[in-house]
């Protein structure tokens, strides 16, 4: 009787030993598990990421090309209302010397260049100035926390 108990237990003890090395395994395998999970989220993370950066860099580049533009044609406008401003400058000039002049003679020779000039100088034009506009970025950030939030999720697979 007492074999018999002692052979009992030790087929109990051996489908334990069995049971023990299986729990083991199991253990590492959900470890695993999580670790593969773990790389799969960065990855998908890395992923977006990559995906943000090139819609930044497209939306930069569009950012850089209007105010490239509207740069270019305020500088445009600056020179050819310094040109005009200069022109101006000369015709009140040369005006005030003639008419504040003790020579008579300068005024009687200048007269018609200098209604010229002074009709040509009111005649001039220069595009008005437009109001700055101001650019600014928007974005929804609920958009994102709802992508966000259905982004994934980690699932179980049988095995």
């Amino acid at each position: 009787m007492l074999a018999t108990l002692l052979k009992h237990l030790g087929d109990k003890h051996a489908s334990l030993q069995r049971s023990t090395k299986e729990v083991r395994s199991s253990i590492r395998q959900v470890s695993d598990a999580q670790k593969r999970v773990q790389v799969d989220v960065k990855t998908a993370i890395l992923c977006i990421m990559k995906e943000l950066n090139k819609r930044a860099k497209v939306l930069v580049s569009h950012a850089q090309k209007v105010t490239d533009g509207r740069q270019e044609k305020l500088e445009r406008q600056h020179w050819a209302m310094t040109k005009l401003q200069r022109h101006h400058e000369h015709v009140l000039r040369f005006t005030s010397w003639a008419l504040e002049s003790e020579n008579t003679a300068a005024l009687l020779l200048s007269k018609k260049l200098i209604h010229f000039q002074l009709q040509r100088s009111l005649k001039m034009m220069v595009d008005p100035v437009e109001p700055p506009r101001d650019m600014k970025f928007q974005w929804d950030p609920k958009a994102w926390t709802k992508t966000a939030e259905s982004f994934g999720e980690p699932r179980r697979s049988r095995g």
